[in-house]
Order: structure tokens, then sequence, then C-alpha cells
């Protein structure tokens, strides 16, 4: 038989994390499709913030937070981190709109150009993000609108997921490798779980 290698078997575990973690968790989160990730999937701490952009702490965590550690952290290889839209506001549902329509690559820039501007004022936002698609030649102002809001599917998935009462509702909320943590998300805190996960292998004897 083959060994099998220490990486091997944590990506046979990622995949059985994210196959199971929903059930562990109590609840079912949003299809990828409305999430935005960065870093390497198969990174040994998987990190997920539940976010709103109606609520000042998470953009001021995704606004001046996260880019030092996407610097540190993520682009180092060392943390996976996903944001997950908590969308019990209107902006957070157009913003789940949007995101439906790009590609991974591209989301990433449309999400912190997006929370950017929610910081500063709502309705430039959303007038950014139709223009937005309206460029890239995949909507426009009129997939945000009230009317077309109704019917999208972004708006029943989006009810399905706050009709769960185990879903956070404390923004922003961190989960580590399928965990919620009640503390909230500083950068300090966030070194403090992923120095002792990363540092045993990655010291020198």
């Amino acid at each position: 038989m083959l060994p099998i290698s220490h990486r091997t078997v944590f990506y046979l575990s990622i995949l059985v994390i994210g196959a199971i973690s929903s059930k562990l968790l109590g609840f079912e989160k949003l299809d990828a499709k409305y999430t935005t990730s960065f870093g390497d999937p198969s990174a040994l701490v998987q990190i997920t913030e539940y976010f709103s952009f109606g609520c000042e702490k998470c953009l001021r965590l995704i606004n001046q937070d996260f880019p030092q550690i996407k610097k540190e952290l993520v682009d180092t290889g060392k943390v996976y981190w996903v944001f997950h839209p908590d969308p019990a506001d209107l902006l957070t549902l157009q913003l789940m709109i949007c995101l439906e329509k790009l590609t991974p690559e591209e989301k990433k820039e449309f999400f912190s150009l997006a929370a950017q501007m929610a910081s500063k004022s709502p309705k430039r936002a959303v007038k950014w993000m139709g223009k937005t698609l309206r460029d890239r030649g995949c909507g426009g102002e009129e997939d945000l609108s009230l009317s077309w809001i109704e019917k999208a599917s972004a708006t029943q998935a989006a009810m399905r997921y706050l009709k769960q009462e185990d879903a956070p509702i404390m923004l922003p909320t961190i989960e580590v490798n399928g965990q919620l943590k009640e503390e909230f998300p500083t950068v300090s805190f966030i070194k403090s779980l992923i120095n002792p996960q990363v540092s045993p292998c990655n010291s020198k004897s």
C-alpha cells in the first residue's frame, strides 16, 4: 500500500468537513455563488466570516482589518478566508444578486470595492454595483430594483437561510475549521487562533 502523506490526509479531511460542516453547525450555509473567498482552499486554517453590509463593525473589519489579515495570513497560504453574507438587510441582498453573476476572481475585487462604497454611502454603493454589472455585460441597475429582487433566486436563498434558528445572528461572527467562535474577530484574535495551528509543523528542531 502506498504511504499517505499528511497533506493528502488533510485534503481528504477538508472534503469531509465541507460535506458535513452544515450539519455540525446546525444550519445550512448559502451556496458558494453568494460568498467571496480568498486564499488557498487547502490551507490548514479555514475561516468563514458571517457579515452584513448593514453592520458597521463588519464593514470596519472588512475594510480596515482584513487587508492586514490577507497580507500576513491569507496570501502566505496559512488561511483560507470566506466572506458569508447574512442577508437580513437590502444592501447585503443586493450584493448577493451581484456576486451570483460574477466569477470567483471577479468577486474578490467587486466585494472589496463594494464594501468600501457601502461604508461611505449605501445609496452610492447600490448605484456603483448596478453600473458595474452593466459595464461587465451581466445585468444593470434594474437587477437591484425592488420589483426584480422580489423574484430573484438570491432572495429565495436568503429567506431559506434566515429562517434557520441556528444561523449566526451576532455579527460579525467567525467560524474556524467548522467551529463558531464567540469572540470578536480582531486581527490579534485571528493570529492567536492561527499561530498555534501552523507553527508546530513548521518549527525547526
